[in-house]
């Protein structure tokens, strides 16, 4: 191993270090703006995080997390077994069907974290789409991101790396389709450090190269996120193939003094430059929109998850017209009918406090408090913003009242009912609707539209000429003009952007 590799692996255990004695803790089920029905389903402590499986069946989701971070989330529905039974998908069909323990759950591919729904451009932005995918995937998470690539792509081949083994053992034990689709040789998974993975798989012409490893204090490994490591993945793509990183910050803000604002800005313009000079030069950022989000009124400030997508093929819709017209026609999990899976869920707001009570099924009010319905106030979404999340507002406070009633006569012993004790002298009632097939869907269309106006997301105008002399004497016109090159001898700005 080279004195580069063991500085990165320094620095890397040296920031889950800092995670565990500054930031991080176990996950709690009893936080505000978290569903009330809530179960740990498994929990497990490694040398690198804390992970729990936790799952919500008003909010339909099986989530696995280090700590407090959501490392990725499946939908409880549809499940395997219902996906299993569609014609339509023998791909998912086990031949003597699924083998579960008691009581286990039993989610399919449908994914309840928004940026996994990108997971697809990275092929579909390949030069030629390949018919059977090579894909390595670095930093596991909960697996649902390689579940979407099988459901999607049949004869795609998934290879994962992840430095825990204990990551591979959760996901195998308790994420029956990933540990069936292991066994019938479509996923294989490899416990090991990436950087040293990757440099062994030189010259093998992955289609694919997916990024989405953090710490445990959600942060990007220094060592994954430097020029040496990007072109080592360069080094294993195949011709057209491409590396798609997920990364978590903003582009940043300046006020009139010139002040900067927004988290984690310089990793995302840090990404880009350095994909760029790792001879990646085809880099193109597509921001993940939320509900409600408006595209017309973008807060560059906000973070979010970024997908970064880098080809020696340029990227720009400008450049590459053909793989944007397979993004815009693109439509994930197409067997699936949109009004099926939806979760419906009431929290009660404090406007005055700027707080939230846990999230409730709205079974526990609908038929007790029947007015509520008749109350409620819809929100107009935001021009051009996903469309999977519908809200409403009840003021009323005799109904607002009667609703807090019915969660306390209604809610099983043992809930977690932060929030409901008392009503607040301005209370609000939100009912929040999510349509689980409609989620990637409007995620994709509202990412892959906003991503498209080049005068927001072109590298050259975010960041600027890559390095040199370039970069040091022409005009800072670029709109992030203190991006930096990350290096193994200058890794990468996460660890200052806790």
């Amino acid at each position: 191993m080279d004195r580069q590799l063991l500085l990165g692996l320094a620095i890397a255990v040296g920031a889950a270090a800092a995670g565990f004695i500054w930031q991080d803790r176990h996950y709690r089920l009893d936080v505000g703006g978290l569903p009330a029905d809530q179960v740990a389903i498994a929990h497990r402590d490694s040398p690198y995080t804390g992970m729990t499986w936790v799952a919500s069946a008003s909010n339909n989701y099986l989530q696995l997390r280090f700590f407090e971070m959501v490392e990725g989330g499946v939908c409880l529905e549809p499940t395997w077994a219902q996906l299993a039974a569609d014609a339509k998908l023998p791909h998912l069909k086990p031949a003597a069907g699924p083998v579960l323990a008691a009581g286990q759950p039993d989610p399919g591919t449908l994914n309840n974290s928004a940026y996994i729904s990108m997971f697809a451009a990275g092929i579909l932005l390949n030069r030629t789409v390949p018919a059977a995918p090579k894909v390595l995937v670095v930093g596991l998470g909960s697996g649902v991101g390689i579940a979407q690539i099988a459901h999607h792509f049949p004869q795609a081949h998934v290879e994962v790396v992840d430095i825990d083994p204990a990551v591979i053992e959760m996901v195998r034990g308790h994420y029956p389709l990933l540990a069936w689709l292991e066994s019938q040789g479509r996923v294989a998974f490899v416990a090991k450090d990436a950087r040293a993975h990757m440099r062994a798989s030189a010259g093998r012409g992955f289609d694919l190269v997916i990024l989405d490893a953090y710490t445990a204090g959600s942060t990007i490994p220094p060592h994954l996120m430097t020029r040496e490591f990007f072109a080592e993945c360069a080094a294993t793509l195949s011709e057209g193939g491409t590396v798609f990183a997920n990364v978590i910050g903003c582009y940043g803000e300046q006020d009139a003094a010139g002040t900067w604002r927004g988290a984690k800005r310089r990793v995302v313009g840090g990404a880009l430059r350095t994909f760029r000079a790792a001879g990646l030069p085809g880099a193109w950022v597509f921001p993940v929109l939320a509900a409600h989000d408006n595209p017309g009124a973008f807060d560059p400030s906000v973070s979010r998850n970024n997908i970064i997508i880098a080809a020696r093929h340029r990227l720009s819709p400008k450049a590459f017209p053909e793989g944007w017209e397979r993004l815009r026609a693109w439509v994930p999990f197409p067997e699936l009918q949109p009004g099926v899976h939806v979760s419906r869920q009431y929290q009660l707001i404090d406007p005055e406090a700027n707080t939230g009570s846990t999230f409730v099924p709205a079974a526990w009010i609908d038929a007790a408090a029947p007015g509520v319905a008749g109350a409620l106030k819809a929100r107009n979404p935001n021009p051009g913003a996903p469309t999977h999340t519908h809200s409403a507002y009840c003021e009323d406070r005799m109904q607002i009242e009667a609703a807090v009633a019915a969660v306390r006569k209604n809610a099983p012993a043992g809930s977690f009912l932060r929030g409901w004790s008392v009503v607040p002298p301005k209370a609000m009632l939100l009912l929040r609707s999510i349509d689980w097939v409609q989620f990637p869907r409007e995620t994709w269309r509202a990412a892959v539209a906003f991503a498209k106006d080049a005068a927001r997301h072109d590298p050259e105008g975010l960041v600027g000429p890559v390095d040199g002399p370039e970069r040091e004497g022409a005009p800072q016109s670029w709109y992030m003009t203190d991006a930096p090159l990350f290096t193994d001898q200058t890794p990468n700005a996460d660890i200052v952007n806790r």
